[in-house]
This record gives structure tokens, C-alpha cells and sequence, in this order.
């Protein structure tokens, strides 16, 4: 999904294009222009100002973004080393920030965009109700799936004989996940299925060991929206070879001791520890406007830096 440079790069581009609006009309027309959007990156890159090229010694090796080739059908494959977003950081070298998107997160992006364009064409364009406010930004119901959470999870559990241990192992597997596994998982997926997505949770959270192997345990989370019959073996077990390779590597010490054990298990919803199931993304929603408040009121009083 997006970073924070991403996120303030679309903000940045909306005022741009309204330069004269306030905080809240701002905010409808965000929803509203990347909702509509057209995010081949052949020929919707988001762009603050063009790509600067320069020339000579040490800029031989900074490689600055360019769109790829365009495509003449919808059916016509992107190029394999292509993003199917694009949001270009205005600094030079210009580079894609949204690299790291996939195909099914770009799905789940598009269809917030377009869930937060549609609560706010039902509330109307007016914010300065608290109400309208606590609409848009709601709480995310990860892990419940009653409430719009995920069903199915992959449950990677760390546990290490030791806080030191245990620490330094589940730092190197939290950065390893994304690479080693998330950008995998759509190879996995079949060609004709369409709403295959998935998430993973921020951070590890502590459990219990559920083989009671270790005293110090903690699980990271990837939430899976997934058809009947869909086979992640072949995708986990590649992430947890090479997930080997990285812990080998970088703490010998530690993985000739035995002194720390990765695990992953596929887990449904009803499944999970007690004290994850309650965990739910609070979004801040201090300084929302009063029901009472007026427009300018409002526009002055919400913050959203």
C-alpha cells in the first residue's frame, strides 16, 4: 500500500489542482478526483512538476522515472518491471514512490477511493458535522470479520527463547515480510479470479506460543480474502526457504542455538488469539467540527497535518 511520502504527494496535487479551496472542500474534492482517476501509468501519473534530467559526472548513475510504453488495449499486459500506479516524487531523481503496489492492493486503493467518494456524495459536500466526519474516517475492523474484517489469515509466529532473541528475529522478519512474501503471493493467484485481496496488519503483536515452546512470542498478521481452492503453500513455503537464508545469514548466532523459531499457519477469523480479535485501527478524530459549527468555522478547526 501507499507511504506517507504518497499520500502527501495526491494531497499535494489536489491543491494544485484547487488552489483557492478550503481544508474541507479539499477533502471532498480528494475522494472525488482520485476516484475517478485513470492510474495507468502510461498515462495518469500523478506529477507535481516535470521530471528534471541531468547530465555529466555523478549523474550517470541516477536513474530518474519515465512513463512505460503505453498501452494500445485493456487487455495488453504492462510491462513486467511496471507499477500499475504511479506517483512521481518531485525531487530530483524523480522516482515512483508507489513502486511497491500491486495488482490487488490497487484493487482495495480503488475501491476505498471510491467508498470514500460515496460516503461523501450521500452525507453531501457538507463536513462540518461531526457525523459526516466520523463516517469517512471509521474505524478499521481488521481482524473482525463480522464487522467487514478479513475471514482468513496467515499468522507468522516468532518466538524466541530470549527478549534479545526474540527482538532482533522479529525485526528481520517484519522487514523481510514484504519483500519475500507479499510481492510473491500474486503469482499465486489464479488468472480468472478478480477479488482475491489482501493486507497486512502494522506490526507484530505478542501471543501466547501456541506450542509452548518459548516464553516470548509474537505474531504478524496478513489478512486474506481469498477463493475456495487457492493454494499459498508453494508462495509460503518459498517465503519461509529464503526467510531461512536471510536468518542463517544475519544472526548465526542465534539460529545455531535454537534460540528463536519462525512459524506460519493459515488461521480463520473465529481462530485467533483472544487478544487479537479485540484489536481494532482507531483512527484520530480530535478537533472534528461541532454539529453547530459553521463552514469557516470548521475549515479553521479541523487539522489535517
Amino acid at each position: 500500500y501507499l507511504g506517507g511520502v504518497s499520500w502527501a504527494i495526491l494531497v499535494a496535487r489536489v491543491c494544485q489542482l484547487f488552489p483557492n479551496m478550503g481544508p474541507s472542500q479539499l477533502v471532498v474534492r480528494f475522494f472525488r478526483v482520485y476516484s475517478r482517476w485513470n492510474w495507468d501509468p502510461s498515462e495518469g501519473a500523478v506529477i507535481l512538476c516535470h521530471s528534471e534530467q541531468r547530465s555529466g559526472d555523478g549523474f550517470q548513475h541516477h536513474k530518474v522515472w519515465c512513463p512505460p510504453p503505453k498501452r494500445t488495449t485493456v487487455e495488453q499486459p504492462m510491462a513486467a518491471s511496471a507499477s500499475p500506479m504511479a506517483v512521481i516524487t518531485p525531487a530530483y531523481p524523480s522516482m515512483n514512490s508507489t513502486f511497491g503496489v500491486t495488482s490487488m492492493t490497487m484493487e482495495t486503493l480503488k475501491r476505498e477511493l471510491e467508498r470514500g467518494a460515496s460516503i461523501i456524495a450521500t452525507k453531501g459536500v457538507n463536513l462540518s458535522s461531526r457525523a459526516n466526519w466520523e463516517s469517512l474516517i471509521e474505524p478499521l475492523h481488521f481482524f473482525q470479520y463480522d464487522q467487514g474484517g478479513y475471514k482468513q489469515f496467515l499468522q507468522i509466529e516468532i518466538g524466541g527463547a530470549s527478549e534479545l532473541s526474540h527482538k532482533s528475529a522479529e525485526g528481520l522478519v517484519n522487514s523481510k515480510l514484504k519483500p519475500l512474501l507479499l510481492r510473491k503471493m500474486p503469482e499465486a493467484v489464479p488468472e480468472d479470479s478478480c477479488k482475491v485481496t489482501y493486507r497486512a496488519w502494522t506490526g507484530a503483536m505478542p501471543i501466547e506460543d501456541p506450542c509452548r515452546e518459548y516464553p516470548y512470542c509474537s505474531a504478524l498478521f496478513v489478512g486474506l480474502s481469498i477463493p475456495v481452492g487457492m493454494d499459498l503453500r508453494p508462495a509460503v513455503r518459498e517465503f519461509m526457504e529464503r526467510l531461512g537464508v536471510e536468518l542463517a545469514t544475519q544472526m548465526p548466532e542465534y539460529k545455531a542455538g535454537g534460540m528463536f523459531d519462525v512459524r506460519v499457519r493459515h488461521v480463520p477469523s473465529a481462530s485467533l488469539p483472544d487478544s487479537v480479535r479485540s484489536v481494532t485501527c482507531k483512527r484520530k478524530t480530535a478537533d472534528l467540527p461541532d454539529d453547530d459549527a459553521t463552514n469557516d468555522d470548521a475549515a479553521k478547526r479541523v487539522r489535517l497535518t
